[in-house]
């Protein structure tokens, strides 16, 4: 598993589907299976910014996870997202995940805390070395206001950290995605969807992706198309182009599950302080699937 993770390619950021805000297991099966289906997703990522962790109990974690862990049957890996800042409760958190034989780590910079070069270090390599999984560095400075891809130097350190393998980067910026190519034995992950046929044209492995929730053979021929250098069709560039201005009218995960309730028929659940989609939006994304009913898949 940890060979298959370190090729890169599709990760689904799974959401989490709600009802009368309990968890939706039938749901979150359907959801699961669709990502295993012919070209679906290589990984599936639990408790990223999608699945709204923080608004979820460790009880319900443990049982997403083993619910996960039993309709996925080693077929494909399973990262599970660490979102604690205080290094001593994202340890507890990563050893937990271990425990349960996770196959891979996306740990999130620390945030709120205002943390030096030395501190961000430290807490990247005391998880990494007491975990010995493969972990996947989580930078997204629009929710944590720090971007460490910025920061060549740290990324270089990190990088021989030997279980840090990449780098999932949430920015579009080109010129850091470049601080970040050609850093041996570190992988690049596209964070944002939109940024999908750039960076994995200028060297991304693949992508973390939030729309391949509802059309992973689409997004999967996506990175394919952007890998092999050929990039998406006019067609299907005016596709992926609507789809993820759409997907970024409000913040995620409010526009995925949505989406996700219209083609997979889960509930439009979310938990506060996340709301659901303005009617306005709905309209707009109700138009845009019955245009591209077949390209949805």
């Amino acid at each position: 598993m940890e060979k298959i993770l370190n090729q890169g390619g599709l990760i689904t950021a799974l959401l989490t589907p709600l009802k009368n805000n309990k968890l939706d297991l039938l749901s979150f099966e359907r959801l699961i299976e669709l990502q295993l289906a012919d070209n679906g997703a290589d990984s599936i990522l639990l408790f990223g910014t999608t699945g709204e962790p923080h608004s979820l109990t460790a009880s319900e974690k443990r049982i997403l996870f083993f619910t996960a862990k039993e309709i996925v049957k080693y077929k494909i890996p399973i990262i599970a997202g660490v979102a604690d800042i205080a290094t001593n409760k994202a340890l507890l958190t990563a050893l937990t995940y271990r425990k349960w034989n996770a196959d891979g780590l996306l740990v999130i910079t620390p945030y709120y805390y205002k943390v030096t070069n030395k501190g961000l270090y430290s807490h990247f390599y005391t998880i990494a070395k007491n975990t010995n999984l493969p972990i996947i560095l989580y930078n997204v400075p629009k929710r944590t206001g720090l971007d460490i891809s910025q920061n060549k130097s740290l990324i270089k350190s990190l990088a021989l950290i030997k279980n840090i393998i990449g780098i999932k980067q949430s920015s579009s910026d080109i010129k850091t995605f470049k601080n970040l190519i050609n850093i041996d034995n570190f992988k690049v992950f596209c964070g944002n969807d939109e940024a999908i046929e750039e960076q994995v044209n200028n060297g991304a492995c693949g992508a973390i992706s939030v729309a391949s929730n509802v059309c992973p053979t689409a997004i999967k021929n996506l990175l394919t198309a952007s890998k092999n250098g050929s990039g998406a069709s006019i067609n299907t560039k005016q596709f992926f182009n609507q789809l993820f201005e759409l997907l970024a009218l409000e913040p995620n995960p409010i526009t995925i599950k949505y989406f996700a309730s219209k083609i997979i028929g889960i509930s439009n659940e979310l938990r506060l302080p996340h709301t659901t989609c303005e009617q306005k939006n709905k309209d707009l994304i109700d138009k845009f699937i019955y245009k591209n009913k077949e390209a949805i898949k």
